[in-house]
């Protein structure tokens, strides 16, 4: 059989096993694994169908369905939890487990298989990258995350699944007797509902699954904020009751104080979820919120000189890494982030230094630009009062030509009339006259003739 998600009972619960349904808080085992597909033909096993839709995958094929069939490797699980808890109904678990835990009972066994669409979809799962819990010294049950895999796009998914336990948030850990006070369930409710909202973010975040980590620890801290904002009860009718009174307002300063300090570890998870996602305003306006319930808070101290640099906000970030040396000197995380900044701050000034040069080359650019136009002009008004001082007409090409033409005649005329000369008298004396004489003629239109062509050249410029 084939379909989106297979279920099949491995172990029934007891007879009087108490349901389970949307809103129940749910203790669970699982491992869960990725399938791989085998021939048709193998045999099946009997299984509960749930077939929700289609929807195609990113190459424009349907997704592969799953089968009872499939199989995969028992020894290399992609996650193994050990007891986490989580709320039906608020997406804690996967759609797969979600929907199988929702017709289960405390007690019973399952497995739950399922396609891409009812795990982690076409984007897949990062391999886990956080090796505990975001909060130091914290060793609950969502450090076994930490030993998560990568999750291919669009993989069929194998859950194995034990039911161990159904909760109440309202009257877990209290004695009878606190059970039947209300302030003591009120304070007691919201701690318990804070503290799962942070272990679920927990397992999210060790996964890499930041935005839904930033929406458990958002939920966490709105329960917080809802019980805080409340004023303390009982406080103005234990005013003149004795000792008895006085022991009871000092219990509820203690609640009100564990509430706080869960509340201030989720705002810091919080902030850690916007530096991961690069919405450093977001975490910053968090990291605001810590300091205001405690200023000396290290983690926030840090995060927020970290969101004020990739803000570029310098004397901020400055300010928060000297408040957290000044607390813990030898803090090697703030030594970090104040290099960062020291080099942040360098880069800085040097692009200032290069966005100034640039502006003034430029501007020197424009002005050489207008001087070399001006000296060019200042130029061609120089010689056109030189043309006009020498009173020089300008004449034609043809002019030019025939004077040039008249003038090449009458040297060869001269030279001619020179060697008809040379011959019919012989004398020395007259010949050296008569070179002489041609001489100075040819020299003459050479003179005559150089400023014709220039000046026949100016003329072919201006036409």
């Amino acid at each position: 059989m084939n379909g989106d998600i297979l279920i099949r009972t491995v172990k029934e619960a007891a007879s009087d096993a108490a349901p389970l349904g949307m809103g129940s808080v749910v203790v669970a085992r699982s491992r869960a694994y990725v399938l791989r597909p085998t021939p048709t033909g193998a045999v099946t096993d009997t299984v509960t169908d749930i077939d929700i839709g289609e929807k195609e995958n990113a190459d424009g094929k349907p997704p592969r369905k799953v089968s009872a069939s499939d199989t995969f490797d028992a020894s290399a699980p992609f996650e193994v939890l050990g007891k986490q808890r989580g709320q039906l109904g608020e997406g804690d678990f996967s759609p797969a487990l979600e929907l199988a835990l929702r017709h289960a009972k405390v007690g019973e066994q399952l497995e739950v298989r399922c396609s891409g669409k009812f795990g982690y979809g076409l984007s897949g799962r990062p391999a886990s990258a956080v090796a505990s819990s975001t909060e130091a010294g914290t060793r609950t049950t969502e450090s076994a995350a930490a030993a998560a895999v990568a999750v291919p796009p669009n993989a069929c998914l194998h859950y194995c699944v034990t039911v161990c336990a159904l909760q109440q948030l309202h009257s877990l850990t209290l004695t009878p007797e606190e059970a039947a006070d209300p302030a003591a369930v009120a304070a007691n409710s919201a701690l318990q509902g804070l503290e799962l909202r942070r272990e679920v973010g927990n397992r999210w975040y060790h996964c890499r699954e930041y935005k839904r980590a930033a929406r458990d620890y958002s939920r966490g801290s709105q329960l917080a904020q809802a019980y805080l904002s409340q004023p303390a009860p009982a406080a103005a009718a234990a005013a003149g009751s004795g000792s008895g009174s006085a022991d009871e307002e000092e219990r509820q300063q203690q609640r009100r104080q564990s509430v706080a300090d869960k509340y201030v570890s989720c705002l810091n998870n919080l902030s850690a979820c916007h530096i991961s996602l690069g919405e450093y305003s977001q975490a910053k306006a968090v990291c605001v919120s810590i300091l205001e319930l405690d200023c000396t808070n290290v983690k926030a101290l840090l995060r927020a000189a970290r969101a004020a640099l990739a803000l570029h906000l310098y004397d901020e970030c400055d300010a928060c890494i000297v408040k957290v040396l000044q607390l813990e000197p030898n803090n090697q995380l703030a030594r970090v982030e104040r290099q960062r900044l020291r080099r942040a701050q360098g880069e800085y000034k040097q692009a200032q230094k290069d966005l100034a040069r640039r502006m003034f080359t430029s501007a020197r650019d424009r002005g050489s630009d207008k001087e070399e136009k001006a000296d060019l002009m200042a130029a061609a008004e120089e010689e056109e009062e030189e043309e006009g001082r020498r009173g020089r007409p300008r004449q034609t090409e043809a002019e030019l030509d025939a004077a040039a033409a008249k003038v090449e005649g009458e040297a060869q005329a001269l030279v001619a009339a020179t060697q008809k000369a040379a011959e019919e008298d012989s004398s020395s004396s007259n010949l050296l006259l008569l070179l002489l004489a041609a001489a100075v003629v040819l020299l003459a239109a050479v003179y005559i003739a150089t400023p014709l062509q220039s000046a026949s050249a100016d003329t072919s410029a201006d036409l």
